[in-house]
């Protein structure tokens, strides 16, 4: 990773990209759900039973799923823009632009345990810690709340830039934000008193994102930082070492998904271009370039494949090694906002107000 920026970005652009063809396997849906009156913006299955599932829409609702009942989750007042389990199951956060974060016990849905109230703007997001019940919540205030939802209080409230997201690391010591100003900083939440501290890294400058940051994601070595920005570029820094290693121009419009792939050293942007380019980690070559057609909203690794999702209502998966097309999930109309993949199936949320489910592989069925 220590090649000059000029090099990178140079390289990069001599890629040559594979096209998207109809050759992908159809994948039809196994149920299609019509709770909303306005765009889904967010589904989550529960992480460990296939027949629990949550959605949060711009009509200021949310529903919880089970088999084939559902209960309103009636709280909010605005739009809901995240629902997210705990990693345990046992929660359920709804995070919503009234500027509240509501806690849910699962085995109680009557009421919300708990209430995030400190944040006088609307939420951007919600990302729960890996080993507790802890919640990390971003507001449009430009404050972070580090909330524990057992003992209803806050653990620490962070003000550094004007934040767009907040993220955990995977380990969860590290809670990290990309800002509007194109800023990354990191706070290292072992120490005492972080939030009163200035933050252990801060990503910022000429050889960094020149415009507001919209994408960010952690290696899984709890070190490298990936982040995509308004500005079209992808950078890579360095959390240890507290340096910036790379800046690529990676399209020429907003790169709205980053992500590290697990099994292979290869990480993905995907761009409002329509395009998602994957590289190689040690080399920062492109190694493909793949082409959707309208802009990317989603990208994620499962496994070595990729799966994303576009404004024009695409859900498709690739071969992330050499870009081949695997299948494609057929079924919405308009923008797919949120999908998640769990329990060998993939739930998706959209601008047309439909919830559908698809098997994430295709099963042929057998004839008797």
């Amino acid at each position: 990773m220590d090649m000059n920026m000029e090099e990178h970005m140079e390289k990069s652009s001599e890629e040559v990209g594979s096209e998207d063809s109809d050759t992908l396997t159809r994948i039809f849906p196994i149920s299609e759900l019509e709770a909303h009156t306005d765009s889904v913006c967010s589904v989550h299955f529960h992480p460990t039973n296939p027949e629990v599932f949550v959605t949060g829409g711009v009509d200021d609702k949310a529903f919880f799923f089970h088999n084939d009942d559902y209960t309103e989750l009636a709280f909010h007042t605005d739009t809901i823009v995240q629902a997210r389990f705990s990693n345990d199951g046992e929660y359920l956060a709804l995070a919503s632009m009234d500027s509240k974060v509501s806690i849910w016990q699962i085995s109680s849905l009557d009421e919300p345990i708990a209430t995030l109230e400190g944040p006088s703007d609307e939420i951007l997001n919600i990302e729960w810690h890996p080993k507790g019940p802890v919640i990390a919540v971003s507001s449009g205030d430009q404050s972070i709340w580090v909330w524990h939802i057992r003992k209803n209080t806050p653990l620490a409230v962070l003000y550094g830039h004007p934040i767009n997201m907040c993220r955990i690391s995977p380990n969860g010591r590290y809670l990290y934000s990309g800002g509007k100003d194109g800023s990354v900083k990191v706070w290292d939440m072992k120490e005492e008193n972080y939030s009163e501290r200035p933050s252990e890294c801060t990503f910022s400058g000429r050889d960094f994102h020149q415009e507001e940051i919209v994408s960010i994601v952690m290696y899984q070595d709890n070190n490298v930082i990936l982040s995509g920005g308004r500005d079209g570029c992808v950078c890579l820094a360095n959390r240890a070492g507290n340096r910036i290693l790379t800046k690529i121009q990676a399209f020429e419009d907003s790169v709205e998904a980053v992500d590290f792939c697990k099994e292979m050293s290869l990480f993905l942007a995907g761009g409002m271009t329509g395009e998602i380019k994957i590289y190689e980690l040690e080399s920062l070559q492109c190694r493909v370039t793949i082409s959707m057609g309208s802009g990317i909203v989603k990208a994620i690794w499962v496994g070595i494949e990729v799966v994303a999702s576009t404004v024009e209502g695409k859900l498709k998966c690739y071969d992330g090694r050499n870009g081949n097309g695997l299948r494609k999930w057929i079924g919405h109309e308009e923008t797919i906002l949120d999908f998640d993949i769990k329990h060998d199936k993939i739930i998706s949320g959209s601008d047309d107000q439909r919830i559908l489910i698809h098997p994430y592989r295709f099963v042929p069925q057998q004839i008797s």
